[in-house]
């Protein structure tokens, strides 16, 4: 099973899923860039499969598999802690895969991070856009 959807967005924001959810998270950054085992993430609701190509000049994937049902807040931020655009906001269900494709042409050359955000703590990745 598997679910996909297309980001295209500016610093404004995008669409995607109107639905917000508030509250105080700790942050916990991994900072991995590509694959790789992370004994945080083997604890988290969802493990990161995939960011490529990363770096990136254009477009990128990311791919990520729920292993339990959780409630996940997915943004793209700037290394300041800026958030540039909601990219998920939602119920993933255990066994799915999700497929992100981003477009971050707009976006300024520099490294980003994607941040999951859930009950149960926070995981982010980085992402470098060149140009």
């Amino acid at each position: 099973n598997s679910i996909t959807w297309d980001v295209i967005g500016t610093t404004n924001g995008c669409d995607v899923i109107a639905e917000q959810e508030g509250g105080n998270t700790e942050e916990v950054d991994v900072s991995i860039i590509g694959g790789g085992a992370d004994p945080i993430e083997d604890k988290f609701p969802i493990s990161v499969l995939e960011i490529a190509p990363n770096p990136t000049n254009n477009a990128t994937q990311v791919q990520f598999i729920a292993s339990s049902a959780a409630r996940v807040n997915m943004d793209l931020i700037q290394m300041d802690g800026a958030v540039v655009m909601n990219l998920f906001n939602g119920d993933v269900h255990p066994g799915m895969i999700y497929t992100q494709n981003l477009l971050m042409s707009e976006f300024d050359a520099g490294m980003y991070q994607i941040r999951w955000s859930t009950a149960s703590g926070v995981l982010t990745k980085k992402v470098l856009l060149i140009h």
